[in-house]
């Protein structure tokens, strides 16, 4: 019988990213942070790519995150031309800053690696390259904390539950965000909204409400009710004379209660 040939680490490592990376871009319901398994196996065949590579071959594959890096930095500094009403430019600022602040301390890192690079001294570029780089990302991920509190519902929680009995039925309109239920510690109503619930709608259609009408005559005839929505929907309930009361709103979402 012929010799079959060994499997070599490269090869399972090049599977192992592949079938991950191509299985979860077909998938039907991803999200980004579904493909991170995949980064170990990346990270091995980064270094088993460097452990043989020369210091003329590194500093071509340095050339893209410097220009990425100095990019990133001149967009910062026009922070203006992308503030939008769920974005506006005082909640850019900081993120713009700490992108500067990031970008800097890599281009420096970069500059150091190039100069080690035409030493020969390819592991102390290396080196150079990753700490400035994670420098970088930890000063950009850290000044997203306040923007991540537009997509989070932990300041809206500990002033609406206050208002509202465990009986008190919370609807969300046109909007949802994952993390209401959870620290409201309730199931809330979804109103004229499907997106990935379409299946679960299907199945109870009773569990939700499909227009707006509907949810305006069933919050009319309840006596305490609370309600979250953006703030486009916000304005029409209130041209339509609904009765609310904000207790929570920002530059994305208004949240209401009824009592």
């Amino acid at each position: 019988m012929p010799e079959r040939s060994a499997i070599t680490a490269r090869d399972l490592l090049v599977v192992w990213c592949v079938f991950i990376f191509l299985f979860f871009s077909a998938s039907g319901s991803k999200l980004p942070s579904y493909i991170l398994p995949m980064f170990p196996a990346m990270a091995l065949l980064m270094a088993m790519q460097l452990r043989d590579a020369t210091s003329s071959a590194i500093r071509w594959h340095l050339l893209f995150p410097v220009v990425f890096w100095a990019l990133a930095f001149a967009v910062s500094t026009q922070v203006g031309r992308f503030a939008t009403v769920d974005a506006p430019a005082e909640l850019l600022a900081p993120m713009a800053a700490a992108l500067r602040v990031g970008a800097s301390v890599f281009l420096v890192g970069a500059i150091v690696a190039w100069w080690c690079l035409g030493r020969r001294r390819v592991t102390a570029a290396i080196l150079c390259v990753a700490i400035g780089h994670f420098v970088a990302i930890t000063v950009v991920l850290q000044s997203h904390n306040e923007f991540g509190q537009l997509k989070s519902t932990a300041r809206i929680a500990p002033k609406l539950l206050p208002l509202i009995s465990e009986d008190t039925p919370v609807f969300s309109v046109r909007a949802y965000d994952q993390t209401l239920p959870f620290y409201l510690g309730r199931h809330v109503v979804l109103v004229d909204y499907t997106d990935e619930f379409a299946l679960g709608e299907s199945q109870e259609p009773d569990r939700w409400i499909r227009t707006l009408d509907e949810f305006i005559t069933r919050w009319q005839s309840l006596p305490q009710a609370a309600a979250y929505m953006d703030r486009i929907t916000w304005i029409e309930l209130q041209q339509r004379g609904l009765p609310m009361r904000i207790v929570f709103e920002d530059q994305r979402r208004v949240v209401v209660t009824k009592q």
